[in-house]
């Protein structure tokens, strides 16, 4: 019996050593949120949307007039919140929970003091921005100066990044039943004097310095946004990660590809592949409503 097990932990030992030094193994310069050590934080948000940036004839500059973010430009309305500045900030923010490198996790300050430590941004400078890049497509707003802080552990500046995965997710009927995520990495971090008194900070730093890596790798999922009418007006929720970003690890990433086969190769008419192309159907979705159309791509 004894022979037997030892054989098959020699067999385990072959296969995961053979695994490692395979190309398609994840390596650990890949590290990134989904590994420890790592933090968890939640709170509230406040993205101050500028709606007049969504109508394209506002950036027509031969025919604009400073008033008309008050009020319509050539019949069109700017719809919910002209006046909006764009701003995105935290708020009621927290460390909820620290992961150590062993996989033990707690959310109490007596085990790790970094939890329940407040997740600032722009302390000493101006509120982040919210944009949409292409009024054409308003699903994929980018966040830019956002500078994120753990007061007395540390401090960076997030890197801007899509949004990502705008899908329905609750009940609401406007923009509070949907959800997005972004992933991006924060940079030029500077240590504070308090990270020695955090376990899971002092893992990340050794471990960091071990990985030759420069950055941390955050995810963040944002939802229920309440729109005009709320007392909660331009506030959403917020929850995330923070972990190390490997010297590897994609600084922005998306879930595979978008698109899916309408129907077998062996399937497709001859007039469809004779150019070289292929008929594929995606899915997109109108701005605000997210009602889900079909559509059809020829791809090469």
């Amino acid at each position: 019996m004894k022979v037997y097990i030892t054989l098959v932990l020699l067999y385990w030992k072959l296969v995961l050593s053979t695994a490692a030094e395979s190309s398609d193994f994840p390596s650990e310069k890949y590290q990134s949120y989904l590994q420890f050590p790592r933090i968890s934080f939640g709170g509230r948000f406040k993205a101050n949307v500028a709606t007049g940036n969504n109508v394209p004839k506002n950036f027509d500059n031969d025919n604009f007039f400073h008033y008309d973010r008050f009020g319509t430009f050539q019949g069109g309305k700017n719809e919910w919140n002209s006046e909006g500045t764009n701003d995105f900030l935290l708020m009621d923010c927290y460390v909820t929970s620290a992961c150590h490198l062993d996989g033990r996790c707690t959310d109490e300050a007596s085990v790790d003091k970094i939890c329940g430590n407040s997740l600032t941004d722009s302390e000493f400078s101006s509120f982040a921005k919210i944009v949409d890049v292409d009024t054409a497509f308003q699903l994929v707003p980018e966040i830019w100066g956002m500078k994120l802080r753990v007061p007395g552990f540390f401090r960076g500046e997030l890197r801007p990044s899509p949004l990502h995965f705008y899908w329905k997710r609750g009940t609401g009927t406007d923009d509070s039943g949907y959800s997005g995520i972004y992933h991006s990495t924060v940079r030029n971090i500077t240590w504070e004097a308090g990270s020695n008194s955090s376990l899971v900070i002092k893992q990340m730093q050794d471990r960091m310095q071990y990985l030759e890596s420069v950055e941390l790798s955050i995810t963040y999922i944002l939802d229920a946004y309440h729109v005009e009418g709320s007392k909660d007006f331009a506030i959403g929720r917020i929850l995330g990660v923070i972990g190390i970003s490997g010297p590897l690890a994609p600084q922005v990433s998306v879930w595979g590809r978008s698109l899916a086969p309408l129907f077998p190769v062996s399937e497709q008419s001859k007039d469809s592949t004779a150019n070289g192309t292929v008929p594929h159907k995606s899915r997109s979705f109108r701005h605000r409503r997210g009602k889900e159309e079909t559509s059809y791509l020829f791809v090469k």
